[in-house]
Protein backbone atom coordinates (compact mmCIF):
# COMPACT_ATOMS: atom_id res chain seq x y z
CA UNK A 1 0.00 0.00 0.00
CA UNK A 2 1.27 3.44 -0.87
CA UNK A 3 2.18 5.47 2.20
CA UNK A 4 -0.15 8.37 2.80
CA UNK A 5 2.69 10.85 2.73
CA UNK A 6 3.05 10.29 -1.05
CA UNK A 7 -0.59 11.09 -1.77
CA UNK A 8 0.00 14.84 -2.31
CA UNK A 9 2.85 14.10 -4.74
CA UNK A 10 0.76 11.62 -6.70
CA UNK A 11 -2.12 14.06 -6.78
CA UNK A 12 0.19 16.79 -8.08
CA UNK A 13 1.50 14.50 -10.82
CA UNK A 14 -2.01 13.55 -11.84
CA UNK A 15 -2.94 17.21 -12.18
CA UNK A 16 0.27 18.54 -13.74
CA UNK A 17 1.12 15.51 -15.88
CA UNK A 18 -1.22 16.34 -18.78
CA UNK A 19 -0.03 19.94 -18.68
CA UNK A 20 3.65 18.99 -18.85
CA UNK A 21 3.15 16.55 -21.71
CA UNK A 22 2.95 17.87 -25.24
CA UNK A 23 5.02 19.42 -28.03
CA UNK A 24 7.32 22.40 -27.46
CA UNK A 25 8.11 24.64 -30.46
CA UNK A 26 9.80 27.46 -28.54
CA UNK A 27 13.25 26.78 -30.01
CA UNK A 28 12.03 27.18 -33.61
CA UNK A 29 13.60 30.14 -35.40
CA UNK A 30 13.42 32.18 -38.58
CA UNK A 31 16.31 34.24 -39.97
CA UNK A 32 17.34 35.86 -43.29
CA UNK A 33 20.22 34.21 -45.08
CA UNK A 34 21.48 37.58 -46.35
CA UNK A 35 20.92 40.38 -43.81
CA UNK A 36 21.75 43.19 -46.31
CA UNK A 37 19.70 42.59 -49.46
CA UNK A 38 19.03 45.08 -52.24
CA UNK A 39 15.72 45.78 -53.92
CA UNK A 40 15.00 43.33 -56.76
CA UNK A 41 17.02 40.63 -54.96
CA UNK A 42 15.86 37.15 -54.06
CA UNK A 43 15.81 37.15 -50.26
CA UNK A 44 15.98 33.74 -48.58
CA UNK A 45 14.54 33.18 -45.11
CA UNK A 46 15.54 29.97 -43.33
CA UNK A 47 13.01 28.45 -40.96
CA UNK A 48 14.20 25.86 -38.43
CA UNK A 49 11.19 24.03 -37.00
CA UNK A 50 11.94 22.16 -33.76
CA UNK A 51 9.85 20.15 -31.34
CA UNK A 52 11.70 19.78 -28.04
CA UNK A 53 8.63 18.51 -26.21
CA UNK A 54 7.85 14.97 -25.14
CA UNK A 55 5.03 14.44 -27.63
CA UNK A 56 4.77 14.86 -31.37
CA UNK A 57 2.55 17.35 -33.13
CA UNK A 58 -0.68 15.80 -34.42
CA UNK A 59 -0.34 17.48 -36.90
CA UNK A 60 1.52 20.80 -36.66
CA UNK A 61 0.07 23.87 -38.36
CA UNK A 62 2.64 26.15 -40.02
CA UNK A 63 1.71 29.65 -41.13
CA UNK A 64 4.11 32.15 -42.69
CA UNK A 65 3.21 35.77 -43.48
CA UNK A 66 5.46 38.12 -45.50
CA UNK A 67 3.04 40.91 -46.43
CA UNK A 68 3.24 43.07 -49.55
CA UNK A 69 6.98 43.87 -49.73
CA UNK A 70 7.85 40.67 -51.59
CA UNK A 71 6.58 37.85 -53.76
CA UNK A 72 7.03 34.14 -53.13
CA UNK A 73 9.41 32.78 -55.77
CA UNK A 74 10.13 29.31 -54.38
CA UNK A 75 10.12 27.13 -51.27
CA UNK A 76 12.41 24.36 -50.05
CA UNK A 77 11.50 21.66 -47.58
CA UNK A 78 7.74 21.67 -48.19
CA UNK A 79 6.13 19.17 -50.52
CA UNK A 80 2.93 21.17 -50.88
CA UNK A 81 1.49 24.23 -49.24
CA UNK A 82 -1.53 26.48 -49.51
CA UNK A 83 -0.29 29.85 -50.76
CA UNK A 84 -2.30 33.06 -50.95
CA UNK A 85 -0.13 35.22 -53.19
CA UNK A 86 -2.32 38.31 -52.83
CA UNK A 87 -2.29 38.22 -49.03
CA UNK A 88 1.33 37.06 -48.84
CA UNK A 89 0.68 34.01 -46.67
CA UNK A 90 1.60 30.31 -46.70
CA UNK A 91 -0.17 27.58 -44.70
CA UNK A 92 0.84 23.96 -44.33
CA UNK A 93 0.27 20.98 -42.02
CA UNK A 94 3.27 18.80 -41.26
CA UNK A 95 4.39 16.05 -38.91
CA UNK A 96 6.91 17.13 -36.28
CA UNK A 97 7.58 14.26 -33.82
CA UNK A 98 9.10 14.80 -30.40
CA UNK A 99 12.78 15.73 -30.72
CA UNK A 100 12.47 16.29 -34.49
CA UNK A 101 13.82 19.18 -36.52
CA UNK A 102 12.76 20.31 -39.98
CA UNK A 103 14.31 23.00 -42.15
CA UNK A 104 12.29 25.09 -44.57
CA UNK A 105 13.47 27.92 -46.84
CA UNK A 106 11.37 30.68 -48.39
CA UNK A 107 12.68 32.53 -51.44
CA UNK A 108 11.06 35.97 -51.73
CA UNK A 109 11.52 38.28 -54.70
CA UNK A 110 11.54 41.96 -53.75
CA UNK A 111 10.35 44.35 -56.44
CA UNK A 112 12.36 47.44 -57.35
CA UNK A 113 9.82 49.90 -55.88
CA UNK A 114 10.32 48.34 -52.43
CA UNK A 115 13.64 50.12 -51.78
CA UNK A 116 13.76 51.42 -48.23
CA UNK A 117 10.85 49.22 -47.16
CA UNK A 118 11.06 46.67 -44.38
CA UNK A 119 10.50 43.06 -45.36
CA UNK A 120 9.10 41.26 -42.33
CA UNK A 121 8.39 37.54 -42.29
CA UNK A 122 6.36 36.11 -39.43
CA UNK A 123 6.12 32.42 -38.59
CA UNK A 124 3.55 30.59 -36.49
CA UNK A 125 3.70 26.95 -35.36
CA UNK A 126 0.66 25.52 -33.61
CA UNK A 127 -0.66 22.20 -32.33
CA UNK A 128 -4.34 22.82 -31.70
CA UNK A 129 -4.87 19.46 -29.96
CA UNK A 130 -2.36 20.37 -27.23
CA UNK A 131 -2.99 24.14 -27.24
CA UNK A 132 0.67 24.70 -28.00
CA UNK A 133 1.96 27.39 -30.36
CA UNK A 134 5.03 29.50 -31.05
CA UNK A 135 5.56 32.77 -32.94
CA UNK A 136 8.75 34.18 -34.39
CA UNK A 137 9.58 37.04 -36.74
CA UNK A 138 12.52 38.35 -38.75
CA UNK A 139 12.79 41.75 -40.46
CA UNK A 140 15.27 43.29 -42.87
CA UNK A 141 15.46 46.63 -44.67
CA UNK A 142 15.74 46.58 -48.45
CA UNK A 143 18.54 48.88 -49.55
CA UNK A 144 18.21 50.69 -52.91
CA UNK A 145 20.20 49.26 -55.77
CA UNK A 146 23.10 51.57 -56.74
CA UNK A 147 22.37 53.83 -59.70
CA UNK A 148 24.94 53.60 -62.53
CA UNK A 149 27.37 56.53 -62.39
CA UNK A 150 27.88 58.50 -65.60
CA UNK A 151 30.90 60.47 -64.43
CA UNK A 152 32.74 61.45 -61.27
CA UNK A 153 33.85 64.77 -59.86
CA UNK A 154 36.34 63.80 -57.21
CA UNK A 155 34.60 61.33 -54.92
CA UNK A 156 31.10 62.40 -56.02
CA UNK A 157 29.36 60.15 -58.52
CA UNK A 158 26.96 61.73 -61.02
CA UNK A 159 24.25 59.70 -62.74
CA UNK A 160 22.30 60.59 -65.87
CA UNK A 161 19.58 62.55 -64.03
CA UNK A 162 22.11 64.59 -62.04
CA UNK A 163 24.12 65.31 -65.19
CA UNK A 164 21.03 66.61 -67.01
CA UNK A 165 20.17 68.78 -63.99
CA UNK A 166 23.68 70.27 -63.92
CA UNK A 167 23.55 71.00 -67.64
CA UNK A 168 20.14 72.65 -67.26
CA UNK A 169 21.42 74.83 -64.41
CA UNK A 170 24.44 75.84 -66.50
CA UNK A 171 22.16 76.59 -69.46
CA UNK A 172 19.95 78.72 -67.20
CA UNK A 173 22.93 80.83 -66.15
CA UNK A 174 24.06 81.22 -69.77
CA UNK A 175 20.51 82.16 -70.79
CA UNK A 176 20.42 84.94 -68.19
CA UNK A 177 23.78 86.26 -69.43
CA UNK A 178 22.58 86.11 -73.04
CA UNK A 179 19.29 87.89 -72.32
CA UNK A 180 21.13 90.51 -70.29
CA UNK A 181 23.43 91.15 -73.25
CA UNK A 182 20.60 91.20 -75.81
CA UNK A 183 18.60 93.73 -73.83
CA UNK A 184 21.62 96.04 -73.58
CA UNK A 185 21.80 98.45 -70.70
CA UNK A 186 18.90 100.09 -68.96
CA UNK A 187 17.08 100.11 -65.66
CA UNK A 188 14.66 97.38 -66.77
CA UNK A 189 17.38 95.15 -68.21
CA UNK A 190 18.12 92.91 -65.19
CA UNK A 191 14.44 92.47 -64.33
CA UNK A 192 13.45 91.58 -67.89
CA UNK A 193 16.44 89.25 -68.25
CA UNK A 194 15.38 87.37 -65.11
CA UNK A 195 11.78 87.16 -66.33
CA UNK A 196 12.85 85.89 -69.75
CA UNK A 197 15.16 83.32 -68.18
CA UNK A 198 12.28 81.98 -66.11
CA UNK A 199 9.80 81.99 -69.01
CA UNK A 200 12.22 80.10 -71.25
CA UNK A 201 14.10 77.76 -68.94
CA UNK A 202 11.17 76.64 -66.78
CA UNK A 203 9.34 75.09 -69.77
CA UNK A 204 12.60 73.64 -71.11
CA UNK A 205 13.28 71.95 -67.76
CA UNK A 206 9.72 70.64 -67.75
CA UNK A 207 10.11 69.29 -71.29
CA UNK A 208 13.37 67.58 -70.40
CA UNK A 209 11.41 65.36 -68.00
CA UNK A 210 9.06 64.35 -70.80
CA UNK A 211 11.99 63.90 -73.17
CA UNK A 212 13.53 61.38 -70.76
CA UNK A 213 10.16 59.67 -70.45
CA UNK A 214 9.77 59.50 -74.24
CA UNK A 215 13.32 58.16 -74.63
CA UNK A 216 12.55 55.32 -72.23
CA UNK A 217 9.27 54.55 -74.03
CA UNK A 218 11.18 54.44 -77.31
CA UNK A 219 13.79 52.15 -75.76
CA UNK A 220 11.04 49.80 -74.55
CA UNK A 221 9.60 49.65 -78.06
CA UNK A 222 12.90 49.15 -79.88
CA UNK A 223 15.55 47.77 -77.51
CA UNK A 224 13.91 45.88 -74.66
CA UNK A 225 13.75 42.11 -75.07
CA UNK A 226 10.40 40.41 -75.52
CA UNK A 227 9.72 37.09 -73.80
CA UNK A 228 6.97 35.24 -71.97
CA UNK A 229 6.93 35.27 -68.20
CA UNK A 230 4.98 33.46 -65.50
CA UNK A 231 3.30 35.68 -62.93
CA UNK A 232 4.39 34.82 -59.38
CA UNK A 233 2.63 37.69 -57.65
CA UNK A 234 0.64 40.88 -58.04
CA UNK A 235 0.30 43.95 -55.87
CA UNK A 236 -1.77 47.13 -55.90
CA UNK A 237 -0.39 50.06 -53.94
CA UNK A 238 -2.77 52.72 -52.69
CA UNK A 239 -1.44 56.25 -52.18
CA UNK A 240 -3.48 59.17 -50.87
CA UNK A 241 -3.26 62.68 -52.32
CA UNK A 242 -3.17 64.91 -49.25
CA UNK A 243 -3.71 68.02 -51.40
CA UNK A 244 -6.99 66.76 -52.85
CA UNK A 245 -10.16 68.79 -52.40
CA UNK A 246 -12.77 67.94 -49.81
CA UNK A 247 -15.16 66.88 -52.57
CA UNK A 248 -12.57 64.46 -53.96
CA UNK A 249 -12.05 63.01 -50.48
CA UNK A 250 -15.79 62.52 -50.02
CA UNK A 251 -16.05 60.81 -53.41
CA UNK A 252 -13.01 58.65 -52.73
CA UNK A 253 -11.12 60.03 -55.74
CA UNK A 254 -8.22 61.37 -53.66
CA UNK A 255 -6.41 58.03 -53.91
CA UNK A 256 -4.17 56.63 -56.63
CA UNK A 257 -3.86 52.92 -57.36
CA UNK A 258 -0.71 51.56 -58.99
CA UNK A 259 -0.27 47.93 -60.05
CA UNK A 260 2.93 45.90 -59.87
CA UNK A 261 3.37 42.39 -61.27
CA UNK A 262 6.24 40.01 -60.52
CA UNK A 263 7.19 37.54 -63.24
CA UNK A 264 9.61 34.65 -63.67
CA UNK A 265 11.25 34.15 -67.07
CA UNK A 266 14.41 32.95 -68.76
CA UNK A 267 17.37 35.20 -69.56
CA UNK A 268 20.68 33.95 -70.99
CA UNK A 269 19.96 30.40 -69.87
CA UNK A 270 19.06 31.37 -66.30
CA UNK A 271 15.79 31.81 -64.44
CA UNK A 272 15.39 35.45 -63.42
CA UNK A 273 12.68 37.56 -61.82
CA UNK A 274 11.42 41.01 -62.69
CA UNK A 275 8.67 43.40 -61.69
CA UNK A 276 6.73 46.22 -63.28
CA UNK A 277 3.53 46.88 -65.15
CA UNK A 278 3.46 49.79 -67.59
CA UNK A 279 5.71 52.74 -68.57
CA UNK A 280 5.77 55.91 -66.51
CA UNK A 281 3.95 57.78 -69.27
CA UNK A 282 0.81 55.68 -68.79
CA UNK A 283 -1.85 57.42 -66.71
CA UNK A 284 -3.32 55.45 -63.82
CA UNK A 285 -7.00 55.89 -64.60
CA UNK A 286 -10.03 54.56 -62.77
CA UNK A 287 -11.12 54.08 -59.19
CA UNK A 288 -10.50 51.25 -56.80
CA UNK A 289 -13.11 48.87 -58.23
CA UNK A 290 -11.84 49.32 -61.77
CA UNK A 291 -8.22 48.80 -60.73
CA UNK A 292 -9.11 45.72 -58.67
CA UNK A 293 -10.92 44.29 -61.69
CA UNK A 294 -7.87 45.05 -63.83
CA UNK A 295 -5.40 43.35 -61.49
CA UNK A 296 -7.57 40.22 -61.26
CA UNK A 297 -7.09 39.73 -64.99
CA UNK A 298 -3.42 38.95 -64.33
CA UNK A 299 -3.75 35.50 -62.78
CA UNK A 300 -0.89 34.17 -60.67
CA UNK A 301 0.63 31.16 -62.43
CA UNK A 302 -0.45 32.27 -65.91
CA UNK A 303 2.03 33.15 -68.66
CA UNK A 304 1.94 36.49 -70.48
CA UNK A 305 4.17 38.39 -72.93
CA UNK A 306 6.48 40.91 -71.30
CA UNK A 307 9.42 43.15 -72.21
CA UNK A 308 12.48 43.53 -69.99
CA UNK A 309 15.54 45.76 -69.93
CA UNK A 310 18.49 43.62 -71.14
CA UNK A 311 20.99 45.33 -68.82
CA UNK A 312 18.70 44.87 -65.81
CA UNK A 313 16.15 42.06 -66.27
CA UNK A 314 14.52 42.95 -62.94
CA UNK A 315 12.90 45.91 -64.73
CA UNK A 316 10.05 44.95 -67.06
CA UNK A 317 6.65 45.95 -68.43
CA UNK A 318 3.66 43.99 -69.65
CA UNK A 319 2.26 47.01 -71.50
CA UNK A 320 4.19 49.36 -73.74
CA UNK A 321 3.72 52.42 -75.91
CA UNK A 322 3.47 56.18 -75.47
CA UNK A 323 1.01 57.02 -72.70
CA UNK A 324 -1.32 59.92 -72.12
CA UNK A 325 1.03 61.78 -69.76
CA UNK A 326 2.52 63.62 -72.74
CA UNK A 327 -0.57 65.83 -72.92
CA UNK A 328 0.72 67.53 -69.77
CA UNK A 329 3.79 68.61 -71.75
CA UNK A 330 1.58 71.31 -73.28
CA UNK A 331 1.07 73.05 -69.93
CA UNK A 332 4.22 75.25 -70.01
CA UNK A 333 3.79 76.12 -73.70
CA UNK A 334 1.94 79.44 -72.99
CA UNK A 335 4.82 80.53 -70.70
CA UNK A 336 7.35 79.78 -73.42
CA UNK A 337 5.37 81.60 -76.13
CA UNK A 338 4.90 84.57 -73.83
CA UNK A 339 8.67 84.57 -73.26
CA UNK A 340 9.29 84.63 -77.02
CA UNK A 341 6.90 87.54 -77.43
CA UNK A 342 8.45 89.40 -74.50
CA UNK A 343 11.93 88.95 -75.96
CA UNK A 344 10.88 90.34 -79.34
CA UNK A 345 9.14 93.29 -77.70
CA UNK A 346 12.10 94.02 -75.44
CA UNK A 347 14.51 93.84 -78.36
CA UNK A 348 12.43 96.34 -80.32
CA UNK A 349 12.23 98.70 -77.35
CA UNK A 350 15.99 98.52 -76.81
CA UNK A 351 16.66 99.11 -80.50
CA UNK A 352 18.13 95.62 -81.05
Amino acid sequence: MTPSKYYPVLLLLLIAGPCLAGPDFSSSTIAPRNPNPLSSDIVVFDLVLRNTGNEGGTPVFLEVDWGAAGFLADTEGLDSAEVDHDAGTLRHYLALPAGAEKRVSLHLFTFSEAKGDALSVRMRLADFNHNSEHWDQASITLEPRPVPVKMRIGSIGINDAALVLLLWMAATLLAWILFRWLLKAGPEGPRKAAALTFLWMMPIGFWLIFAAMAWKDWQILTRWTQTRGTIIGRHMEVTTNNNASQQAKRQGTDQNYSITLALRFGHQGKTVYGSGYDPDSFLQMGGRKQREKEIREWTVGATFPCWYYPDNPAELVVKRGFGGAYFFALLPLPFFLFGVRLLRKSRLESGG
